[in-house]
């Protein structure tokens, strides 16, 4: 070996790839297999660095020398840093230059799928004269991993591909086109019969052994292991793709592997796996649901699936319902009810209070409690309130009193009516003189109809006597005429 390339091999060896560049400076056209050897060495370790310097150390005639080629062509396809359309002209080069050496074309082939997409895959199959067993298992395996996921278009490519490719029909040359071509329909999942698909997650273990070529196979392998509950990290996985190029055919793998392991991580995988729509907000969801609906804002997302995916969340529903939008009535109304419309504008009604008015109605005749909570939540009114209050207590299942009197506070103190409803639907008298007790501390003013509820509700004599002794200007003569009733002793009402 040369004085040069050995010292750029050591140079290459240590990480001091500019030191490499300047001793290699007098000798970039040398034929020596010792120097040509450690240039492609060079240009392989510089390619995350540099990938332009890295691409300009390599000749068409270096295919002689596949083992250092191979590796150079492996690090572009998972090179985060090399453009994808350079890679792809890249490759199509090399295979082209060693056409009629199926040997160096097949390596070639085998190097450049390791780390690149479906359809990347195909177009450099199709550039192969004669694939051996190696060439076709290798894209036989990353095609059938990389059907899980798309469209139905893209399944029944691929199957086709890969009928093609199992009954030695290797009329490559026009596999992607007539693929292409056919009605966009899905096939049954096609297995290669007697054919076993290699564990993946040995697959990859042993490549990190070995310091062999890992493959996105044997990265999905890992994710699909860690993803069934087998003794294996979800770290290892994504420590084998954060640093290199994504291959958007797995993304959604990933963002599964992430959503149902580590949803902590969501906003670190949507920066990198480039995850958009109905995947972003189902990841974000999955570590909460306001990550979720702030994702929901910034996806342009179908109002409907992104109602559909965050329910199916611990959404409140008063969230989730929000998503929804109000759309105008179509039926034109009366110049009458206009007139009343305009009336009530007048009075200090919000419009927004007269629209959803007829719709909180409903709610509360059909039980609708959830939708009487989000109206009474969008607008806080006397009516609104009433209404959801009245729905929780005629149809919510297992409420309770505190859920009910949740409604209620001192910006929303509950009306006379209100109190009455609740104090009706109270248990005992106990619960019935905590309600009262509740809504007064909170800005409602007792009257002759509430203390009638409290009165329905039989509390004892000493009690409601302590009760109306309180509230004096709330009395009037039937209260009274009841309460001497009962100290007689009495059952009128």
């Amino acid at each position: 070996m040369s004085i040069v390339a050995s010292f750029v091999s050591e140079c290459v060896r240590n990480g001091r790839w500019i030191r490499g560049l300047l001793a290699l400076h007098g000798s970039l056209h040398s034929d020596e297999v010792d120097v040509s050897k450690a240039r492609i060495q060079l240009a392989t370790t510089i390619i995350n660095k540099d990938w332009c310097t890295a691409l300009a150390l390599v000749r068409t005639k270096d295919t002689f020398y596949l083992d250092e080629l191979s590796k150079f062509i492996y690090e572009c396809s998972r090179s985060a840093y090399f453009p994808s359309e350079v890679f792809v002209n890249v490759v199509e080069t090399f295979l082209q230059s060693v056409r009629g050496r199926n040997e160096s074309q097949n390596r070639i082939f085998v190097s450049a799928i390791k780390w690149t997409t479906w359809n990347q895959a195909l177009q450099f199959l199709t550039m192969l004269e004669s694939p051996d067993g190696k060439s076709i298992k290798e894209i036989s395996e990353w095609l059938r991993i990389s059907r899980v996921f798309g469209s139905n278009e893209k399944r029944y490519i691929i199957n086709t591909v890969l009928m093609q490719l199992n009954s030695s029909d290797l009329d490559h040359l026009k596999v992607a086109t007539q693929a292409n071509q056919r009605t966009k329909r899905a096939l049954p999942v096609f297995s290669a019969t007697g054919r076993q698909e290699n564990s993946g997650l040995v697959k990859a273990l042993n490549s990190l052994k070995t310091n062999d070529f890992l493959s996105m196979t044997s990265v999905a392998g890992v994710a699909n292991a860690t993803m069934r509950g087998e003794n294996v990290s979800w770290k290892l996985a994504l420590s084998l793709v954060l640093k290199h190029r994504v291959v958007e055919d797995l993304n959604e793998m990933f963002a599964r592997l992430i959503g149902v392991c580590c949803p902590q991580n969501w906003r670190v995988a949507l920066d990198h796996f480039h995850l958009e729509g109905k995947f972003a907000l189902w990841l974000a969801s999955c570590q909460s649901w306001r990550a979720g609906l702030i994702v929901s804002q910034s996806n342009l997302i179908p109002v409907s699936e992104a109602y559909d995916i965050l329910s199916r969340c611990a959404t409140p529903n008063t969230e989730s319902r929000k998503l929804i939008t109000l759309s105008g009535a179509s039926k034109r109304i009366c110049a009458p009810s206009k007139r009343a419309i305009a009336s009530m504008l007048a009075s200090g009604y919000l419009l927004e209070e007269l629209q959803l008015s007829a719709f909180s109605k409903v709610c509360q005749r059909t039980g609708d409690w959830e939708s009487a909570l989000f109206l009474f939540d969008r607008v806080a009114t006397d009516e609104f309130q009433r209404r959801a209050i009245f729905s929780l207590l005629e149809s919510c299942p297992n409420t309770t009193t505190e859920k009910v009197l949740g409604l209620v506070n001192n910006l929303h103190p509950a009306s006379a009516s209100t109190t009455y409803m609740m104090i009706k639907h109270s248990k005992s008298w106990t619960e019935a003189l905590h309600i009262l007790r509740y809504v007064m501390a909170r800005g409602t003013r007792c009257n002759p109809q509430i203390l009638s509820a409290f009165m329905d509700v039989d509390p004892p004599f000493n009690v409601l006597s302590l009760v109306l002794g309180k509230m004096k200007n709330a009395t009037n003569k039937g209260i009274l005429r009841r309460l001497k009733s009962r100290e007689n002793g009495g059952f009128s009402r």
